[in-house]
């Protein structure tokens, strides 16, 4: 806990080469954004190394992406927009530029919100490959991916608070969490569409059982006026899960 997760990254790139059976070389080098450095860039290209390796994104990287020339890559899909661009960038800490994909995704129906463009989420990827940007960037998301399964867990279920002091409440408080959180992927992958199966916890919540209503009173008691499409959607649900 007290030192950087690229620290002594020369030795242990060296160590792994060792291990590597007769006859294997390393093909690309990809890693998160906790190996972005010099250090780490200098280590790989004086071994003729390529890599992919995502960057912490930084106020000078989302000044260079309003400029970019953006290519779409979901033109026919309503449910998720992605665009990636790249450029040569070199930051402050670097000592001579590099070719830098940039990706943005928009997780959300532009028609849900006042202003779309708020809402897209960037990432940025430093490579030496001269692949097209799209191919970099779907490269780069083969990668071991356990840590968007716990952070999805996080914020979609909260599995990381717990309101007990007794370690049997908060282990019986886990374990529903992560059932519902099961049951979540269950459903997702054997009722929803394709195109809607990578929707986060939150959204999910937000566009199928997140519904707007009016609390009224009329004749001595109080009721919920739902909007008139909210039964049809219920009712597939019910049946979906049924």
């Amino acid at each position: 806990g007290d030192a950087h997760t690229a620290e002594g990254f020369a030795s242990f790139y060296e160590g792994l080469k060792r291990q590597l059976p007769s006859g294997v070389s390393i093909g690309v080098v990809r890693m998160d954004k906790g190996f972005t450095g010099e250090k780490v860039f200098e280590t790989l290209e004086t071994d003729a190394q390529d890599y992919v390796i995502k960057m912490k994104w930084t106020k000078p990287l989302a000044e260079i992406a309003t400029t970019l020339k953006w290519k779409c890559l979901t033109p026919n899909d309503d449910t998720q927009h992605i665009d990636v661009a790249s450029t040569t960038y070199q930051a402050t800490t670097w000592k001579k530029p590099r070719r830098v994909v940039f990706v943005r995704k928009l997780d959300i129906d532009p028609q849900e919100v006042l202003c779309a463009d708020w809402f897209w989420e960037y990432e940025a990827i430093v490579t030496t490959l001269d692949w097209d940007a799209e191919d970099v960037w779907r490269f780069y998301n083969f990668r071991g991916n356990a840590e968007n399964h716990i952070k999805e867990a996080k914020y979609g279920f909260a599995i990381d608070q717990f309101s007990s002091r007794d370690f049997g409440a908060n282990q019986a408080q886990h374990s529903l969490k992560l059932l519902a959180y099961n049951l979540m992927l269950l459903y997702k992958h054997t009722e929803l569409k394709p195109g809607v199966r990578n929707w986060t916890a939150n959204r999910l919540r937000r566009s199928l059982m997140f519904l707007p209503g009016l609390l009224v009173h009329h004749a001595r008691r109080w009721s919920i006026r739902l909007p008139k499409h909210t039964q049809e959607r219920t009712e597939k649900m019910l049946l979906a899960v049924t």
